[in-house]
């Protein structure tokens, strides 16, 4: 199963999909860089590396948007 990452339009909050058994994830970004435990499956999920790079462009996105839509 892969995992979807989404930010919410606040850009403070980040939704993942957790990549064993399909629970949503959500954590602040101040958990980005670290890891959180799924509360559905108990692994816990790494923030970082290729993940943190995913939240990074998405926040990166979410930003362009507001600026355009100003």
């Amino acid at each position: 199963m892969s995992m979807h990452i989404d930010v919410d339009p606040s850009g403070h909050k980040v939704e993942i999909t957790c990549p064993e058994c399909g629970q949503k994830v959500i954590f602040t970004l101040n958990h980005a860089g670290s890891s959180v435990s799924c509360r559905g499956c108990g692994i816990d999920i790494e923030i970082i590396g290729d993940n943190m790079e995913k939240v990074e462009i998405l926040k990166k996105e979410l930003e362009d948007v507001r600026e355009t839509s100003q």
